[in-house]
């Protein structure tokens, strides 16, 4: 028998380009599984008709919201207004002894949106987000169901949260990429804020620059303006959008931008300064390195996707022993190591530096994760290690595996080797992984350990160390 899944009811806080396109991209996917209820609000009801004619109900007071029962709440509202809309927020579930929804809101700064959701006591249930997309057009009528579909969103976790804040974030994630065709990115606000600095307010900069270059002289620059190129209109697109919005990214996020800044004045300093030099090699070498430096951007279409790697047997198992473990068919992990070859002993380990959204996130531990259905221990260790650090397998040689079972779970740990020291060369693949590298023995205890690795260290030690004796005598 089917068993019907519950429905998802999701509220909208602003229907402008970034809210209505959210809204109208969850009425797509009701349509799709008639799963989701939307629901909005408005600074004002102009947007109302047509939204409500798309299926979307609309509710004239915040307060309406209590009653709703709803599982998210997206705020997006221009920055400038997201101190009030979250101080209601806070005053209306403050009284509310009903289930709090994940709210999230679109803002394209994030540390300070944070400090609002602690301010106004929503902090518990509060997931920072930031979707990339937009147009420098504004309003409900602008808005398209398709406009994220595929492009990335930021998804934020603070790296002092709870383990029930590490399921909201990575449950949103996982409702962004489902429902509303996104690309979830996870990280931290201070991340996602020193990152977006670059990739999108100095940008908003220069277009505000050239676009304010050309106009100040009206007169001066007028045959500028006739002549300006598609290059020109490709850079200042932005600087015919909502000015409110710059403002806010320069407002919260100055000292990125302003960190960003001087970068960014110090290389033109040095290029202007080599553009004028007599010295014609030096010139040349200036331009030839300020366009060649940006190859790795270029190319960035060659580089791994920063996704989750999904598979059919990932998901949570309560087990008998009162815990839950991931993995429905059991787990396994790659306990690699690099070794003195005159002493035979351990000298390190390959550790991954567990993602901030991850449970335990923050932590250190071996690369590892649920084995798929008809999938062994070692098989399954290797595929995540390559998976997640680009490991390939026939740069490891397998020394033993041992396995701990639980009375519905089991993990087992499977001890490797590199054919040669210095073969393996880990690169982070997916979002799981804030870093992984080689860890020298003596420095692995100076490190935040995942719970379970830190307490069966000593003992992983002692079993590889065993193991490499057998594999130099038969080597």
């Amino acid at each position: 028998m089917l068993i019907p899944r519950t429905k998802i009811k999701v509220a909208i806080l602003g229907l402008g380009l970034i809210g209505g396109s959210i809204a109208k991209r969850l009425i797509t996917a009701r349509s799709l599984a008639n799963l989701i209820d939307v629901y909005a609000w408005n600074h004002n009801s102009k947007p109302y008709k047509a939204a409500q004619e798309l299926g979307i109900e609309t509710v004239e007071s915040l307060y309406e919201l209590v009653d709703l029962q709803l599982d998210y709440i997206f705020v997006a509202v221009p920055i400038s207004a997201v101190d009030e809309i979250f101080q209601q927020l806070g005053e209306i579930f403050a009284s509310s002894t009903g289930k709090k929804p994940t709210i999230t809101d679109v803002a394209s700064v994030k540390v300070s949106m944070e400090n609002l959701a602690r301010k106004y006591n929503i902090g518990d249930f509060y997931v920072g987000s930031h979707p990339l997309f937009g147009t420098e057009f504004t309003g409900f009528d602008n808005s398209k169901a398709q406009m994220g579909d595929g492009k990335a969103w930021a998804v934020c976790v603070n790296s002092s949260v709870n383990s029930t804040d590490q399921e909201r974030v990575v449950e949103l994630g996982k409702f962004i990429e489902e429902h509303l065709a996104g690309k979830p990115i996870f990280c931290s606000a201070q991340e996602h804020d020193k990152a977006i600095a670059i990739s999108s307010h100095i940008p908003h900069v220069f277009a505000y620059e050239l676009a304010g270059l050309i106009s100040e002289k009206a007169t001066e620059n007028d045959l500028a303006k006739q002549l300006n190129a598609d290059s020109f209109h490709g850079a200042t697109r932005v600087a015919h959008g909502n000015t409110a919005l710059f403002e806010g990214m320069l407002q919260f996020n100055k000292e990125e931008i302003v960190n960003a800044l001087q970068v960014v004045i110090k290389d033109l300093s040095e290029l202007a300064e080599n553009l004028t030099s007599k010295n014609k090699t030096r010139t040349s070498k200036s331009i030839h390195h300020f366009i060649h430096r940006s190859s790795s951007f270029r190319d960035i279409d060659n580089k791994p996707d920063k996704k989750l790697h999904a598979h059919n047997a990932d998901g949570w198992v309560k087990c008998g022993c009162g815990k839950e473990h991931w993995g429905l068919n059991g787990a396994a992990g790659l306990f690699l190591l690099r070794s003195d070859p005159s002493t035979f002993k351990t000298t390190h380990i390959l550790l991954q530096h567990r993602a901030l959204w991850s449970a335990e996130g923050g932590t250190w531990g071996t690369i590892g994760g649920a084995l798929d259905f008809g999938e062994d221990a070692k098989a399954g260790a290797l595929r995540e290690a390559q998976e997640e650090g680009g490991i390939q397998p026939d740069q490891v040689h397998i020394l033993g595996s041992i396995k701990r079972s639980h009375p519905n779970w089991s993990y087992t740990t499977v001890f490797g080797i590199e054919i040669e020291n210095g073969a393996v060369l880990p690169q982070v693949q997916d979002c799981e992984s804030i870093e992984i590298r080689w860890v020298e023995v003596n420095e692995i205890r100076t490190l935040p350990l995942l719970s379970a690795f830190g307490n069966e260290l000593d003992e992983l030690l002692t079993i590889a160390n065993d193991l490499l004796i057998e594999y130099k005598k038969e080597h």
